[in-house]
Parts: C-alpha cells; structure tokens; sequence
C-alpha cells in the first residue's frame, strides 16, 4: 500500500524547504507516526482526519508549576508578579 505523504513541499516547479505534511489519513499517520509527532513538537500542529471527525495533534511544552491558584492569589495575582 503507499502513502501520499511527501515531505518535500514544491512551489512553483521548484522545490523550496523541507515541511511536514499538516493534514494525514489514518493509515499514513499510523505509518509516519514519529514524523508526525516531531513535526507537531516543531510547532507545526498535524490532523489525523477520520471519517466521523479528526485528531488535532500539538505540542504543549511543560511549565514549571508555580504552584497552586490560591497561592498565585495570596502573593498579590498579576499585579505582583
């Protein structure tokens, strides 16, 4: 079975930069899955369409905890940070 990915986008005739497919049929994204996944870490947010509906893949990079919303407030909110 192949798959229509191609990592290569092409403007005009000519090839320009290497980019990550945004938009993967099931089946391509299950076979891609670390380009994907590396790509969204990229920032470049990828959707896995469904029939019914689609997954929207991003990255979310971990903050330090700064603690809990009753704590933020006791030290004054925004207004003291």
């Amino acid at each position: 079975m192949e798959s229509d990915y191609d990592p290569v986008v092409r403007i005009a005739g000519s090839i320009t930069a290497m980019s990550t497919k945004a938009s993967w049929k099931r089946v391509d994204a299950e076979r891609n899955i670390g380009v994907l996944l590396d790509a969204a870490r990229a920032g470049e947010p990828q959707t896995i369409l469904e029939q019914d509906g689609e997954f929207l893949v991003q990255f979310s990079k971990k903050t330090a905890n700064k603690g809990s919303a009753a704590d933020y407030l006791a030290r004054g909110g925004p207004m003291h940070e």
